[in-house]
């Protein structure tokens, strides 16, 4: 449970973190040639999708815990959980475009999914350079 909990609030802080991010993102590219306002309800809306996003992508990484699982199959558990939550959160709150049509969407869910395995990947990345000092240090032991 206290793992949960963990995971938890550290999907609060991701999901905080990116829409923060992605928030000054849109603020640069609109520049001082536009305006970037949301009603107080959008805004909330916006902020509590984007935690529970970030909760949808980090409490499903405690599969990688089961050691019976293959790793690839633990991938496809975790990043399948995130991103489904990720799509209907995406849907309720108007970033997939819809409006303009099927190849748009198409083009936001693969930009989506790059980004979540780019995050996915780093993560893999730091892990696994932890596991090889872990080794290397009882190693030297």
């Amino acid at each position: 449970m206290k793992k949960i909990i963990k995971l938890t609030l550290g999907g609060v802080a991701w999901g905080c973190t990116m829409f923060t991010i992605i928030g000054i993102i849109i603020a640069l590219i609109i520049g001082n040639s536009g305006s970037f306002m949301m009603s107080t309800s959008d805004y909330i809306k916006q902020a509590l999708l984007s935690i529970i996003i970030g909760i949808g992508f980090t409490v499903p990484s405690i599969i990688y815990e089961n050691e019976n699982i293959s790793k690839f199959l633990q991938f496809i558990i975790h990043m399948g959980i995130g991103f489904t939550i990720y799509m209907i959160c995406a849907y309720i709150a108007g970033w997939v475009p819809t409006s303009l049509g099927a190849g748009a969407v198409i083009l936001s869910i693969a930009f989506w999914i790059l980004i979540s395995l780019a995050i996915w990947f780093l993560f893999y990345m730091y892990y696994k350079k932890e596991a090889e000092n872990i080794n290397k240090k009882l190693k030297d032991n």
